[in-house]
């Protein structure tokens, strides 16, 4: 994800990062038997098609000159997609290691300890070991392993938490809009219209999956009161079959 952030826009690659509530709800289904639906398919739909508006792939749009910016930006989709997919899968493992009831603090600690070690082999792999200068370089490189500290702690917690893992990943999805106006206002980058379409797509999935969520659960509701009531008669019934005739 740090990768696909160098290379192409903020609130781009969080779209696309966004867009794992769909596969989740896959993954879900196969793994964790969650119940999936033939709108799911729909919005799975919607999803890709709005992921390929933001792509925008070269044997779709031709005209784009493939120069090495373009093959910089392909490489950031790619690297984005690909932290789509690990984010979908890591949602459904959190929420096995909840139905596990295991500590939200070990999930994070050994979470650290894995980043620690990977990010210290890929060091001496590169041979990149400079720090940062003192200044406000360290101090955002500061902030970021802080608020990435408590988003991973939060996330976790509302994982293990919460029954429908499905939910979670939807709500994470509005830091897409706030990450796009963020990036207006502050670094001044604007998507083409092209790219935009497509980050509306993709905005559209995730509250048509709040919205079919909720429908769900209403319906649920509703089935289990159905039932409840006709148990409530059944009971009734075998009372005044049991009472004694006048």
């Amino acid at each position: 994800m740090y990768f696909a952030l160098y290379s192409i826009s903020a609130g781009v690659v969080n779209t696309i990062v966004m867009g794992a509530p769909v596969f989740v709800g896959v993954l879900a289904w196969v793994i964790l038997r969650e119940a999936f639906y033939c709108c799911d398919v729909i919005l799975m739909t919607i999803n890709f098609a709005g992921l390929l508006l933001i792509v925008q792939p070269p044997f779709l749009f031709p005209s784009e000159s493939m120069d090495h910016s373009k093959k910089m930006e392909l490489l950031g989709v790619v690297a984005a997609f690909a932290s789509m997919i690990l984010t979908a899968l890591s949602s459904i493992c959190l929420r096995l290691l909840g139905l596990m009831n295991v500590n939200t603090t070990k999930i994070v600690l050994y979470l650290s300890l894995c980043a620690v070690i990977l990010s210290a082999g890929m060091g001496a792999f590169t041979q990149r070991w400079s720090i940062p200068p003192c200044g406000r370089i360290r101090y955002l490189l500061v902030g970021i392993g802080l608020m990435s500290y408590l988003y991973h702690c939060l996330l976790s917690y509302a994982f293990a938490t919460t029954e429908k893992s499905y939910f979670v990943s939807v709500m994470s999805s509005i830091q897409v809009p706030l990450t796009i106006i963020m990036e207006l206002t502050i670094l001044g980058v604007t998507p083409d219209w092209l790219s935009g379409i497509g980050i509306f797509l993709v905005i559209c999935t995730a509250c048509g999956v709040v919205h079919r969520e909720r429908g769900v659960e209403e319906r649920d509701q509703g089935q289990a009161i159905e039932r409840e009531e006709a148990h409530m008669r059944l009971e009734i019934e075998a009372d005044k079959q049991d009472s004694p005739e006048d």
